[in-house]
């Protein structure tokens, strides 16, 4: 199986048996060029160890048992309820315990560092220096977990290309893992340009792009701020987040479709997908809260 396994294309470790016993593992996730999600899962426990030299960072929450990894300098543990960021060029290697159970994730030097110049608004030089383990409990890391458990859940459900939303909640994660995760020696922050202007600037990009697929970054680079001035604009202005605001705008999309569907030929499937609704149960949870009604009674017309 860990011959299998270690064959495989993409894998960024190699994996051996922390005891000379047979292992039993189970991995399974989703890749992209810049950012990879999985889940681990092992009675056995396991070692792995870097067998390519990309310049990575993985971030990994711990569920159950722990995982010890060595860096080039010293040790960290991680056990159930911390969270682990790792800079893979100092890795090692780590060792899974017994009963081992992690959600993970994978990003490249460059998309993090990106993401921090679109959420800064200036011209970084390099990532924070995040902490190497924390323990998952303040709000904005627990918020983080949420949004990264619901990645692991829609990457298995649907396929990142027919999902709208798939790089609005990519890039999102990638914003909270900047704000929550504390950092060494933080930056300080500079004060948000006068919001009013920059948030009608927005909207109107946003009403122009409903169909197509879009991050936070475009619309701030639409309106001429930050990712970080975006956010406390809508926040200021409209009361709400721009990643709300686009979910409300495409539902009320879909509702107009839905009421002129009468002798289209076009279902409810079709018109949820159309404006980035690929789960149909979360589509009609959200339809029903913003018009309360179901969406197919909308649709018959009643």
């Amino acid at each position: 199986m860990l011959h299998r396994l270690n064959e495989t294309g993409g894998l960024a470790v190699s994996f051996e048996s922390a005891e000379r016993d047979a292992v039993d593992l189970s991995i399974s996730g989703s890749q992209s060029e810049n950012f990879s999600l999985w889940t681990t899962r092992s009675r056995t426990g396991f070692v792995t160890r870097p067998k390519i030299t990309n310049d990575l960072y993985t971030i990994r929450i711990v569920e159950s048992g722990r995982m010890v990894r060595r860096d080039l300098d010293e040790d960290h543990v991680g056990t159930s309820g911390i969270g682990m960021f790792v800079s893979f060029p100092l890795m090692r290697n780590e060792e899974a315990s017994r009963d081992f159970r992690a959600i993970s994730g994978t990003i490249t030097h460059r998309r993090l560092l990106d993401c921090c110049r679109a959420l800064e608004g200036e011209e970084v030089e390099d990532v924070p220096r995040l902490r190497p383990l924390v323990e998952m409990h303040t709000p904005p890391l627990r918020a983080f977990a949420h949004v990264f458990a619901l990645m692991h859940r829609r990457t298995a459900d649907i396929s990142r290309h027919d999902d709208l939303f798939h790089p609005l909640l990519e890039e999102i994660l990638v914003y909270q893992l900047l704000t929550a995760w504390p950092q060494i020696s933080p930056a300080p922050r500079r004060r948000a340009p006068a919001s009013a202007a920059y948030v009608s600037r927005a909207v109107d990009f946003i009403d122009a792009n409903l169909a197509a697929s879009f991050t936070l970054s475009d619309i701030a680079r639409a309106a001429g701020v930050s990712v970080r001035s975006l956010q406390l604009g809508f926040r200021s202005e409209l009361d709400t987040t721009p990643v709300q605001f686009v979910v409300a705008r495409r539902l009320e999309r879909a509702h107009a479709d839905l009421r002129a569907a009468a002798g289209t030929g076009a279902t409810i499937s079709q018109i949820a997908r159309r404006w980035g609704f690929a789960h149909m149960s979360d589509f009609s949870r959200r339809y029903r809260l913003k018009f309360g009604v179901t969406p197919s009674r909308t649709f018959r017309g009643r």
